[in-house]
């Protein structure tokens, strides 16, 4: 009964790192991960990806908004490591067509003094 109890603990454990990213308030990302949670478009942008994949075109005709502007969201959204690159497929016009889907469902920001070389990521550099 105790080595089950291990093994479901270590199965969350592992299960929680696939899903949760620890950020640190000195993270360089975080300036743009708030701003983007802040922001209408961004958040909705987000908040479909989270749902499931869709391209850049599924973006704009779902959420009634421009092409460049859901580009410009999705590479900030990339550059902060919120979401990736889920498949690319050619289009009708023979053009590559990105797919993009969420990296992980829950961030958790915590203070420097809490943070450890462990469990937090410092920056996107390491």
């Amino acid at each position: 009964m105790m080595s089950e109890n291990i093994d479901k603990d270590s199965d969350l454990s592992v299960k929680a790192e696939e899903y949760i990213e620890v950020i640190s308030t000195e993270d360089e990302r975080i300036k743009i991960i708030g701003e983007e949670l802040a922001n209408d478009t961004g958040r909705a942008i987000f908040g479909k990806i989270s749902q499931g994949i869709a391209s850049t075109n599924d973006l704009a005709k779902a959420l009634n908004i421009s092409l460049p502007l859901v580009n410009w969201h999705i590479n900030r959204l990339l550059s902060v490591g919120l979401i990736k690159v889920e498949k690319v497929e050619m289009s009708s016009k023979n053009k590559q067509m990105k797919y993009y889907g969420p990296v992980k469902t829950a961030l958790v920001i915590v203070p420097p003094e809490n943070a450890t070389e462990s469990n937090v990521s410092k920056s996107k550099k390491e």
